[in-house]
């Protein structure tokens, strides 16, 4: 039984639940239902349930193979019953040798059992750096996995290994764990899930104390304790929930999707994905608009008009609009593009200023047209982010950014995720089942490249012309999105000194994408 969390929320209670046969289900506790049935509920007891809620076993990890899946309801109803015969343990071990020969499904978490023969790279925690170690296991054939556990997992490992190195060979059970397929430099390897994932060491338990007899006598296995040369290399556990947590919302009911798979989806879709900023797509509202603040109405709908008082779309007047971002930004991935529409939620942090204060120090220099895009914007491009989005399919396609981060931990932990090898190749012939169930196939629309000719007739042309469909973000919305126009430069009249704006080596915002170099990670 595990609790899953957003920020410092409780979402869900999940279980598993096994009946008299072994078989196994999971079962889930919304969050509402939390407070009382985590104190009715306790692992190993048994007990007679009814009135369940039963749906698909689609979650985009599967912690077990049974085709359904239950929800506790109003209805339920659950008494404690003492129900002999029912296996406390019962495990779904996955052949290391059909894992090596690719026979598994990678929405399927699985459970594997074996001894720890060797002990690789250790990654210890910083501020801004996850914990992971890297080891290997081998079953009774002598067939070898790469392992690779992250977070507090990877404290645990540390802590039951050296309880246990001293007894012999270290046996370990890993609990719904995920196959990562082999990508790059990393091979075919197990790791953890952001949820649920266990590791067990007690030789106590039949599976490990029968495994354990059975190893051959004559290998050497290592068994020496791992040790550190201080006490403070990891966080402490309130320290370290407190960063899985971050990183929990951010990938919390979220695809992990290359942007090339994301293209294809057919309906609105959450997703986390990697990409690199290219280049700023001036959209006929620009870089900032007006939001609704009458004082009575929580509505932050644009509003518009030629002058005060403005009002948005429900009718409301405002004589004190609020200044808030809408920037479009070309993304790209390999050869996939994009178009993302950043809002204040991540441009407040990103820029380091709101938008009325940006907006206050442009009209000082001269400026104030929202169409004049500041050079604040122009260090946020050619930079690789962690981003979680909102993918909107109308109008080409386009994505409604929620949350964005920059750490180099969370963008490779999330590239490890990738159900494609490679984000940029361009014949794409499978993708993960959880992509299928929302993807179809389609053309990608030919990205048209404007001449300064080009540009200059554009400038001409009434906006109500150039109009396309309004996107709609989660906080911001009914904003127009962008023709696909290149930021003119401004004016030599006009030009912006340098120290004010504090841009000595940014890049500029009209510069375009350029392939991803590979990093290490």
């Amino acid at each position: 039984m595990w609790i899953v969390s957003k920020g410092e929320n409780d979402v869900t209670l999940e279980m598993l639940l096994r009946d008299l046969k072994g078989y196994t289900i999971q079962a889930t506790v919304m969050t509402d239902d939390i407070v009382k049935w985590k104190d009715e509920l306790t692992p190993g007891n048994t007990y007679y349930m009814r009135n369940f809620k039963v749906g698909d076993n689609d979650a985009q990890y599967k912690m077990t193979p049974h085709k359904f899946r239950l929800t506790f309801v109003g209805a339920t109803r659950v008494n404690a019953v003492e129900i002999p015969g029912i296996p406390k343990t019962h495990f779904y071990f996955k052949d290391f040798e059909e894992i090596s020969n690719g026979k598994f499904h990678t929405d399927m978490l699985v459970d594997t059992i074996g001894v720890v023969n060797s002990i690789g790279k250790t990654v210890i925690a910083t501020t801004t750096r996850k914990a992971n170690i890297a080891f290997t296991i081998k079953d009774l054939r002598d067939k070898e996995l790469d392992c690779t556990l992250w977070d507090t997992l990877s404290e645990q490992f540390f802590n039951g290994y050296n309880q246990q190195s001293n007894n012999g060979p270290v046996v370990i059970i890993l609990r719904h764990v995920r196959i990562r397929e082999a990508q790059g430099q990393y091979p075919l390897q197990l790791t953890n899930v952001w949820n649920g994932t266990k590791i067990l060491f007690d030789p106590s338990i039949p599976e490990i104390e029968n495994f354990r007899r059975s190893l051959p006598n004559d290998n050497i296995y290592p068994s020496q304790n791992i040790t550190f040369s201080n006490s403070t290399q990891f966080y402490t556990q309130s320290y370290g929930g407190s960063q899985y947590n971050s990183d929990e919302t951010f990938m919390n009911h979220a695809h992990v999707l290359s942007l090339g798979a994301m293209k294809k989806l057919k309906k609105e879709t959450y997703c986390v994905t990697v990409v690199t900023t290219s280049h700023i797509r001036v959209s006929n509202g620009g870089w900032f608009f007006y939001g609704c603040h009458d004082g009575e109405n929580d509505c932050s709908l644009k509003c518009e008009g030629s002058e005060l008082p403005f009002v948005c779309r429900k009718s409301h007047f405002t004589t004190d609009p609020l200044i808030k971002y809408k920037l479009d930004v070309e993304v790209y991935d390999g050869d996939d593009t994009a178009k993302f529409v950043f809002w204040d939620s991540t441009l407040n942090e990103l820029v380091g200023l709101n938008a009325k204060t940006l907006l206050d120090h442009e009209k000082k220099n001269g400026y104030g047209d929202p169409q004049e895009y500041p050079r604040h914007f122009d260090a946020l491009m050619e930079r690789k982010f962690a981003i979680r989005v909102k993918w909107q399919v109308g109008w080409g396609g386009m994505g409604s950014v929620l949350m964005c981060k920059d750490s180099p931990e969370l963008i490779a932990k999330i590239q490890e995720q990738l159900p494609i090898a490679e984000s940029a190749c361009k014949d794409i012939r499978s993708i993960d089942s959880i992509e299928e169930e929302h993807c179809g196939i389609s053309e990608s629309p030919t990205i048209q490249v404007f001449t300064q000719d080009d540009i200059d007739q554009f400038s001409r042309l009434d906006d109500g012309i150039m109009s396309t469909p309004n996107v709609s973000g989660s906080a911001e919305n009914d904003i127009s999105p962008s023709s696909q126009k290149t930021p003119a430069k401004r004016t030599a009249s006009k030009e912006q000194p340098a120290d004010s704006l504090n841009v000595d080596s940014q890049a500029s915002s009209t510069r375009s994408g350029k392939l991803i170099k590979k990093e290490k990670i």
